[in-house]
């Protein structure tokens, strides 16, 4: 007989080659971890970067940039799902400031795209104005999707 078909990949998943071991790795939308570390040899993806971990807000919650868990803001220094550590909070990005687009997951062509905040953030949702170097935006992003470079 046949040998059984593997499943179909997760709706959203996508395939990756580690750069370290050559595995072929799916992403698969159920757990976040598996879009940014090799399941062979575990080492990270060198091309995404994860999303950025929010400092603990005034709900009394944090969100790891990892698994995407809210946390207590009491938790200890590391996330109770996935134990990534705690990020410390960020100075805030302000107008001038240099970042990196990150963790975009509708124009995904977008990360790791550089340039600078140009405006914000805005009073009601908080976004801030990024222009990128190469001339494209300016686009209007949360500061969840920028690392200060």
């Amino acid at each position: 007989p046949a040998p059984p078909l593997a499943p179909p990949p997760p709706e959203g998943a996508e395939k990756w080659e580690c750069k370290a071991c050559t595995f072929e790795n799916t992403t698969n939308p159920a757990v976040p971890l598996s879009a940014y570390e090799c399941s062979m040899c575990e080492t990270q993806r060198v091309d995404v970067s994860p999303v950025q971990s929010a400092p603990p807000s005034s709900d009394g919650v944090w969100v790891c940039g990892i698994c995407t868990f809210e946390n207590e803001a009491a938790t200890e220094e590391r996330c109770e799902a996935c134990h990534s550590p705690k990020p410390a909070s960020p100075a805030p990005l302000q107008v001038g400031s240099r970042v990196e687009i990150i963790g975009l997951r509708r124009k995904p062509e977008l990360n790791g795209g550089a340039g600078k905040v140009t405006r914000g953030p805005d009073a009601q949702t908080g976004r801030l104005t990024v222009a990128l170097d190469d001339g494209r935006g300016p686009f209007v992003l949360k500061p969840a999707n920028l690392k200060q470079i």
